[in-house]
């Protein structure tokens, strides 16, 4: 039913219930009309009655014509009030009849006494007496009749003002329920409906769109509701789509940051540019909305022109925008690199209205793509210096090999040269060549990281020397080189071919900043104490005694731009195949293993000054080489075995010298069928380390197998598979490194024996 249909109801209601009120109003109105009348004719009949009574008395008092006039008058007062027809109940017509009926009496009994005979006497006598008791008994009768109908129309009238005072308790009930039907009427179908539909629209504005608000009614505010209800569920739709559209903007923006893209585009006719956020932050703009010529000036100053060019060409000819360049931040003034793409919207005639694309922020990849190339070549040097270590190992083993030969034969020969002949004094040299032969081995082995270095308490003046004699034979006679080592130098704790090392790689250096106009190369080797204030300017330097290296050449100085890279890997200067990049590296990693520092200082055009502080040692106890008059002896058997027979000769003729019986074998398979079969004859094994068919740890094994107490020398001039800690963990007993002269093999013999 719709709300109208409702409201007219309600309203016919209430029409209906005030014409009921006004029906009832009128009713008891009009009965307290009649009952007020009513009581109106009885006064007057009361009073009529009385004055009937009092005529009565004054004619019966003076029988005069003027009491008979006054009394005939009130009887047809009296007449004419009995006949009213305002009583209308029983018990009142009856009252009213009897009333009727003693006025009648009364008038007959007064007509008596007032009428005259036949002589013209009127009645007297004892008939008068009787006539004048009757009417004095009628008119008090009619008395009592008027006072009962006063008494009737009184408890009308208290009977009326008792329901007058009911109905309005009625009339105001009957007000109170039609406003409180009309209250639950117009609350349960309107109001109520409306409320929930509030509540409802409400919780529908808080972001619920899910909540119900259509409800089964016909009326005005179930169609409402209905419409609210399509509404959310547009509403709904409409958001959805919106959070598709928020989530896919954000994921575009995370995809662009993802990407270091951003997005942007031209209006070309009015010359506005529209960027995104991201294209702002590769770029360091602010103003998302540029001008060309503000544009422009974001590009590299020697890219500008290559981006006007690709401007034109996508403008004129409707080329695709397809380039890549470099811009300089707006907020930093860094120098990015970008990759942009765009696309030409063109209008019905062909012109160019629009261009819009993409621009990548590519820095990361160019660098990438540098660094790759750098670590390709970085990687193809450090295959060089694999290839050249492998070289140098493969090459230590031989060379090790050759001068234990040329060392062995020399010492050989020394001992059957007196000590006047001077052919002793060559051989000597010759001996002393072996040995520092052996030390540049190592320096080889070191470099190229194939040897492993121990660092002792070193006096580095001895090496320095050395190391500057070396140099006089490799440098330019057109470069001087000035040593000044002071005496009394303290010792470092040190590996002597790692400091020899330093000193080539430093001098060579400085050599070839000089090789084409010559110059002065000084090195100075002094004891210095740091003091507190000196450490403060160097990190990692503590205070105390220390020895410093200086190193000093008179070349073209070093460029300011890129000395603070000199120490870095593969860092060079020099031309492609004069340099690896790896010489100050080198230096400054072993300066670091000393736990000292370097430091430089140059000039262009005035030289380079290197300054290196090795922390003072003290307390420590030197090695000093063992000087014996005589060397060890015994009469032991010993099995001696290497792949060289010159080396198995030399090292027979050496062993037996000294007493020992030398069972010699140059094929290690051969070398271990032999102590199989006789085990117990073999006081010690002495054995190579590369051999074919098996190498010298898988002989010590067989060997150990068979009788595990037995005592085992390796020699080695170089091994990638086994060094001093291996060898001791396979269960050798010394380990010694070629070329080996006879002194430290003599006393390694015994030691090995005696142990």
């Amino acid at each position: 039913m719709k709300i109208k249909t409702k409201s007219q109801l309600n309203t016919l209601f209430s029409v209906v219930m005030v014409l009921v009120i006004s029906a009832i109003l009128l009713i008891a109105n009009s009965h307290m009309k009649t009952t007020i009348e009513k009581k109106q004719v009885v006064d007057q009949l009361n009073r009529g009655l009385f004055e009937l009574n009092i005529a009565t008395h004054d004619y019966l008092l003076a029988e005069s014509t003027r009491a008979m006039n006054q009394w005939q008058g009130r009887y047809a007062s009296l007449q004419k009030l009995i006949r009213s027809e305002k009583f209308q109940s029983r018990e009142e017509k009856g009252l009213l009849d009897q009333l009727k009926r003693n006025l009648e009496k009364l008038h007959s009994i007064f007509a008596k006494l007032t009428m005259t005979g036949p002589s013209g006497v009127k009645v007297s006598g004892e008939l008068k007496e009787r006539l004048l008791g009757h009417l004095l008994i009628s008119s008090h009768a009619m008395l009592a009749i008027g006072r009962e109908l006063t008494a009737i129309c009184h408890r009308a009238l208290l009977s009326f003002q008792r329901n007058s005072g009911f109905l309005i308790v009625l009339i105001i009930l009957v007000i109170g329920v039609v406003i409180a039907v009309n209250s639950i009427l117009l609350g349960r179908r309107i109001v109520r409906p409306i409320d929930k539909l509030r509540q409802g629209t409400r919780v529908v504005g808080e972001g619920n769109l899910d909540y119900p608000l259509a409800t089964e009614d016909t009326d005005e505010i179930g169609d409402l509701s209905r419409a609210f209800d399509q509404m959310a569920k547009k509403l709904k739709t409409v958001m959805a789509s919106r959070d598709d559209l928020e989530k896919n903007q954000l994921l575009l923006a995370e995809a662009e940051k993802l990407a270091q893209m951003g997005a942007w585009e031209w209006d070309i006719l009015n010359d506005v540019w529209t960027m995104s956020h991201n294209w702002l932050v590769i770029h360091g703009c602010k103003d998302p909305h540029l001008s060309t010529s503000e544009l422009l000036p974001i590009a590299y100053p020697e890219d500008r022109e290559k981006v006007e060019n690709a401007f034109s060409r996508a403008t004129e000819h409707g080329e695709p925008y397809r380039i890549e360049h470099r811009i300089v931040r707006q907020d930093t003034g860094e120098v990015r690199y970008i990759k942009a793409y765009g696309d030409v919207k063109l209008d019905r005639s062909g012109k160019a209205v629009k261009l819009f694309g993409v621009a990548q922020d590519i820095t990361e990849r160019i660098q990438k793509e540098e660094e790759r190339k750098t670590l390709e070549a970085q990687l193809f040097q450090s295959q060089k210096m694999e290839s050249i270590g492998t070289l140098a190992g493969g090459i230590a083993h031989d060379f090790n090999n050759i001068l234990g030969i040329i060392l062995g034969n020399a010492e050989l020969a020394m001992d059957d040269v007196p000590e006047w002949n001077p052919a002793r004094q060559n051989l000597d040299e010759v001996k002393k060549a072996c040995l520092r032969a052996k030390d540049v081995v190592r320096q080889i082995l070191s470099f190229s990281r194939k040897s492993e270095t121990k660092k002792k308490p070193l006096n580095m003046a001895p090496v320095v020397g050395e190391s500057i004699k070396l140099l006089r034979a490799s440098i330019p006679a057109s470069i001087d080189i000035r040593g000044n080592i002071s005496n009394h130098i303290k010792d470092i704790l040190g590996d002597g071919t790692q400091i020899h090392q330093i000193m080539i790689n430093l001098c060579t250096n400085a050599a070839q900043a000089m090789e084409n106009d010559g110059g002065v190369i000084e090195i100075s080797l002094r004891n210095l104490e740091v003091h507190e204030e000196t450490v403060s300017l160097y990190p990692g330097l503590s205070s105390g005694p220390h020895v410093e290296l200086r190193v000093n050449d008179t070349g073209d100085g070093i460029n300011p731009e890129v000395i603070d890279r000199i120490f870095d890997p593969y860092f060079t200067t020099k031309d492609v195949g004069k340099g690896t990049g790896m010489g100050l590296a080198v230096v400054h990693g072993i300066v670091k293993s000393h736990d000292g520092i370097i430091s430089i200082e140059s000039e262009t055009g005035k030289g380079a000054r290197f300054q290196i502080l090795f922390p003072a040692v003290q307390g420590q106890q030197r090695d000093e080489p063992q000087v014996s008059e005589e060397l060890p002896t015994g009469n032991e058997c010993i099995l001696f075995v290497d792949d060289e027979t010159s080396m198995v000769n030399l090292n027979q003729q050496r062993l037996e010298r000294l007493g020992y019986e030398v069972i010699p074998h140059t094929d290690p398979s051969e070398a271990l069928a032999f102590f199989r079969a006789n085990p117990d004859q073999i006081d010690l094994v002495i054995t190579d380390m590369t051999m074919p068919h098996m190498t010298g740890d898988k002989l010590a094994q067989g060997i150990l197998e068979i009788r595990p107490d037995m005592p085992i020398i390796l020699c080695t001039g170089y091994s990638e598979r086994i060094s001093e800690g291996s060898a001791e963990e396979i269960g050798f007993r010394k380990y010694i490194e070629k070329p080996i002269d006879k002194e430290n093999l003599a006393r390694s013999v015994r030691e090995v024996l005696d142990g």
